[in-house]
């Protein structure tokens, strides 16, 4: 199988190079090569490379970033993934996407399914959906795979800068009204790969999924646990979500049409993390 990704220098490329290895018949794209600030040239190289498949896990993912250059966003989330998935159906190559629980608008305390209507409340849940239609209306076999907080060790996310100011701090401020399930980029990576590998073999598969890791779990208490597991002894302190970005603060996500079509089950976030802290050196 053929395998073109996009993602080269993100958690989720990062953790599939490592999976696949040097031997893997696959082409990963960084900026350099595949700018999705330039739609055309990313459907250009699909065209040219003629891939199998396509897996995009590149994005603006910074809610601030997305803010500050919604037209940026835009172009990067939304845009370019349409250029992609139609390029992709002119050449009958699947594309599998990776999208965020941020599509929804966080109400209520129960899961969020596929079939629930989207409706961002920040400049990042609006072009991640933006997105999505593109993807939907260019005709092709697709997975887009929705999911939530996603963590590693490479580079900045919630877990290791939750570990820096805990190394540094006796006592942190995090939300307790945010609940959802951190999903590491490994297990993420993996199950992108599984997504393209099924939807290759069964074009009916082509659809909306949701993948994240259980069980739900409140963002403090998540970083009590990451604390405590790390070893280190700093205090966290509920506190509301607050900010000049509105964030959504249900994103629990329903993964059971995930389980039953694509065979993938949503992995356990405490043993993500803990494959993450000992990549980072931390005897766990």
């Amino acid at each position: 199988m053929s395998l073109l990704v996009f993602g080269e220098r993100g958690q989720v490329g990062i953790d599939m190079q490592r999976q696949m290895g040097p031997d893997a018949p696959f082409l990963l794209l960084g900026r350099d090569r595949a700018d999705l600030a330039n739609p055309d040239a990313c459907a250009d190289l699909i065209a040219k490379a003629r891939p199998a498949v396509v897996i995009n896990v590149a994005a603006v993912r910074d809610e601030t970033l997305a803010a500050k250059d919604e037209d940026y966003a835009m172009l990067v989330n939304g845009t370019a993934p349409g250029r992609m998935a139609e390029a992709c159906a002119q050449i009958g190559a699947p594309l599998v996407h990776i999208s965020t629980a941020d599509v929804f608008d966080g109400s209520g305390d129960v899961p969020w399914t596929p079939k629930d209507t989207p409706g961002p409340l920040n400049a990042l849940g609006r072009s991640k959906l933006v997105g999505e239609e593109a993807i939907r209306r260019a005709g092709g076999a697709h997975v887009i795979l929705r999911t939530s907080w996603v963590v590693s060790a490479h580079g900045d996310n919630f877990l290791t800068l939750l570990l820096k100011r805990a190394a540094q701090e006796t006592r942190i401020e995090v939300p307790s009204d945010q609940i959802s399930a951190p999903t590491s980029a490994y297990d993420l990576a993996r199950a992108a790969q599984i997504s393209a590998i099924r939807v290759l073999e069964d074009k009916s598969l082509s659809g909306t999924y949701h993948y994240q890791s259980k069980p739900h779990v409140s963002l403090s208490n998540a970083a009590r646990e990451i604390i405590a597991v790390a070893g280190l002894s700093c205090e966290v302190i509920d506190v509301e979500t607050r900010g000049a970005i509105p964030k959504p603060l249900n994103t629990r996500l329903e993964c059971i049409l995930t389980e039953t079509q694509l065979g993938l089950r949503s992995p356990d976030w405490r043993r993500g993390i803990s494959y993450i802290l000992n990549d980072l050196g931390q005897t766990v």
